[in-house]
Formats: structure tokens, sequence, C-alpha cells
């Protein structure tokens, strides 16, 4: 968590993971491999900002800028 003038932001979390798996083909190594991408699906949002005239202030209003929605991906590798 960050703070700023006395107010304190939001935890971050992301968690990205992959799976892969080598196969020997024909003397040569072939890779499979999965991907996910902010696995857990959770929403990070950015540290509240604004002065204090504003209705919002210290609201959490915005997301993240590093915050992605659940992403898979599959590849494969061939090595020669």
């Amino acid at each position: 968590m960050s703070e700023r003038n006395g107010a304190r932001g939001p935890g971050f979390f992301k968690l990205d993971l992959r799976v892969g798996y080598n196969i020997k083909v024909l003397g040569r190594r072939f890779d499979v491999f999965g991907e996910v991408f902010n696995a857990t699906d959770r929403v990070n949002f950015a540290n509240p900002r604004g002065n204090q005239a504003n209705a919002n202030f210290l609201l959490l209003t915005g997301y993240s800028t590093s915050t992605t929605p659940r992403t898979v991906q599959l590849g494969a590798r061939f090595a020669f």
C-alpha cells in the first residue's frame, strides 16, 4: 500500500502463471505451454486523489494502469 498526504491507497495483487511440457520429437525439443495473466482476475484500484473541495475526495474512482482482465495464452515452440 502506498500513502500520500495521509491517505492510504489500496493493496495491489496480480498473479501470472505458466505451465509447460517438453517433448522429444525426432531428436529435437518441442515445447508446449500455457500462460494465464491476472489469474485471480482481481481489480486493482488506483490511489485516491483530488482536492478536498471535490465530492469524490479520497474515493476509489479509477483503476490502476497495470490492471488487465484475465488473459489465457497457449503456445508451442519447436527447437531445431
